[in-house]
């Protein structure tokens, strides 16, 4: 069975009294009387003739609504037309706000009675020292500049502008602190002394190679830590199965082999359940 509608015209809701909706039975209810004067109307788009924008409020688009907010009416004659100005800054693609200005730049001008590129953020800021072209620090200065003016409240001399180089031999590096770069500082202050590079070689005899752990280059320690000896390649080069001249693979054994000898140790431990490993030789 379909659900009854409100009588009212145009009102499609389900009746909840007297064949009308709750919307329409509470007004009769409050008032003795139907008030559509009171209902709201919904708009899909602003009212405001000429303006297609979405409706934000009271009919009106989010521009006209602030307008009406503001004045208590709409007010066309203030809105701007044509072409959207630029800020006559340059390299400046902002609109304008006041004075031919975006907002960032007004406010510059409100503040400081002219532009101020160097305090504007993702530009690279100088010291204002005349002649100096260094980094800016704080207060305007950079840091030899910023020291000096917070040691005795002016700018004493010029800073001088030659790089000193770390005093590490071989180091070409501007000095970070101590007379010394980075990486030589930090040298320093865990250690006490700098360290210059290791010139150890392999104690493996026959082997030149430099100096990676515990007395090993980088190839024999890998053969400490995972077989606890130094293999000897060259008694292995080939496979040691007789009539085999295939290159060695591991454990003495070319690939072919080493993977019959895996394979059948695999069947092995499935089979009675243990386990079994290749023996060194």
């Amino acid at each position: 069975m379909s659900s009854k509608q409100c009588k009212v015209d145009n009102c499609t809701n389900k009746v909840l009294a007297r064949e009308m909706c709750s919307k329409h039975y509470t007004q009769w209810r409050k008032h003795g009387e139907l008030r559509p004067d009171l209902e709201k109307q919904r708009h899909d788009i602003c009212t405001e003739e000429g303006c297609n924008r979405k409706h934000y409020c009271k009919g009106y688009c989010n521009k006209h609504y602030k307008q009406y907010k503001s004045h208590g009416r709409t007010t066309p004659e203030l809105e701007r037309i044509g072409k959207t100005k630029i800020c006559k800054v340059d390299d400046c693609n902002k609109k304008t706000l006041s004075k031919g200005y975006c907002s960032k730049h007004y406010s510059q001008l409100y503040k400081y009675n002219t532009l101020r590129p160097d305090i504007e953020r993702g530009k690279i800021r100088l010291c204002t020292v005349d002649g100096c072209e260094n980094k800016y620090k704080a207060k305007g200065y950079c840091t030899g500049h910023y020291v000096q003016f917070k040691k005795y409240g002016y700018i004493v001399k010029p800073v001088k502008q030659e790089t000193r180089l770390c005093k590490a031999e071989g180091c070409n590096e501007p000095i970070r602190a101590r007379g010394c770069c980075d990486k030589h500082y930090q040298q320093l202050r865990i250690h006490g002394s700098l360290k210059s590079k290791s010139k150890k070689l392999c104690s493996v005899e026959g082997c030149t190679s430099p100096h990676q752990s515990k007395g090993f280059c980088n190839k024999h320690y890998k053969q400490i830590t995972r077989h606890n000896e130094i293999i000897d390649y060259r008694l292995h080069r080939g496979c040691m199965v007789e009539g085999c001249n295939n290159k060695h693979k591991a454990r003495g054994l070319c690939k072919k082999h080493y993977q019959r000898v895996m394979n059948t140790l695999n069947k092995v431990q499935n089979t009675y359940n243990i386990k079994v490993g290749v023996v060194n030789e």
